[in-house]
């Protein structure tokens, strides 16, 4: 299993926080955390979304290489990020669609790879020459 998004894709646990939304509140001049979940299990979210993300796009550290430093594209920080909020939101319901005050149901389907299909591996394989194609040759 290719670990490249998963070793190089800097998320942390306050961005997802902000992401979600998930804000802290001041009462009676303490902060008192409204619904704010453990960081472990944010951080679990994060991991899992940045390795789904590797097992889709199958990909070397060289592809992601611009100057001898690995980039992970912002699109595939954005999906990972989509993922978590997914997950996150979907914890709750348990189920397979999730019902919003006032509006219809959401309905939870399969999770949409598109955005990471332009880096994946299989859908754009290797040259056969030496040169290694890398993903800012055929950014969107």
């Amino acid at each position: 299993m290719k670990t490249t998004i998963y070793e190089h894709l800097e998320l942390s646990v306050d961005e997802v926080l902000d992401w979600l939304q998930i804000n802290v509140i001041e009462l009676d001049g303490n902060n008192d955390i409204v619904d704010l979940p453990a960081e472990s299990e944010i951080q679990r979210l994060i991991d899992a979304a940045k390795q789904k993300a590797d097992n889709f796009v199958d990909r070397e550290e060289e592809y992601f290489e611009i100057n001898d430093e690995v980039v992970i594209p912002e699109q595939i920080k954005q999906w990972v990020l989509s993922v978590v909020a997914r997950w996150y939101e979907q914890r709750a319901s348990g189920e397979g669609t999730r019902n919003i005050q006032n509006a219809e149901a959401v309905d939870w389907d399969d999770i949409d790879f598109s955005d990471l299909i332009p880096y994946q591996k299989k859908s754009r394989p290797y040259p056969e020459d030496d040169e290694t194609e890398k993903w800012w040759e055929h950014a969107i």
